[in-house]
């Protein structure tokens, strides 16, 4: 059977709803260190509240999480490999450019790597990553380098609709393309 690559639609909709669902990921991460540093209860998600040390320690216990949420539903199910639950919803998974199943690994480099590190933009756990970039350097580079980060992400846009594959800078990066998995 021929792999037929995902619609830009269906992607956009499966990025909306992992998006949310990472996000809370990372606000529960966020929560925690706020109660935890307060000694009390908090629904507090401002990240720039906090010292550097738990603001940081927020920020690499919010992207392991964001992490697990990605890869979780491969470990419950293999049936569901290369899907997050917003790609389950719409019937799109991840695959490697040679049609293989990905791994965690292969999720890794595109989820933190790619998605995270270098597109930066259109993701919560980015944008903690730049609130506590703020707290140890100067806010105007910050500002500059989400300028910078959005041009990279405009650029990936673009590559969804001029590759082959529909690839975009983070499935360059982990080798992978994302394939419409209801049969036609």
């Amino acid at each position: 059977m021929k792999k037929i690559t995902a619609s830009p639609i269906k992607r956009l909709i499966a990025y909306i709803i992992d998006w949310y669902l990472s996000a809370l990921c990372m606000s529960l991460s966020i929560c925690l260190f706020a109660s935890i540093y307060q000694g009390k209860l908090t629904i507090d998600t401002t990240i720039s509240k906090l010292p550097f040390s738990y603001a940081l320690t927020s920020l690499i216990v919010g992207i392991i999480l964001v992490y697990i949420y990605y890869v979780m539903p491969q470990w419950i199910a293999p049936t569901y490999r290369g899907q997050s639950l917003g790609k389950r919803v719409m019937h799109i998974r991840i695959v490697r450019t040679d049609g293989k199943d990905v791994r965690s690994l292969t999720i890794f480099l595109r989820t933190v790597i790619g998605i995270i590190l270098v597109e930066e933009t259109f993701n919560n756990a980015s944008f903690v990553l730049r609130s506590v970039l703020g707290m140890v350097i100067d806010n105007q580079l910050v500002v500059y380098l989400y300028y910078a980060f959005c041009i990279v992400s405009l650029i990936s846009i673009i590559m969804l609709f001029k590759d082959p594959l529909g690839q975009m800078i983070h499935d360059k990066i982990a080798g992978t393309f994302v394939i419409d998995t209801k049969e036609k």
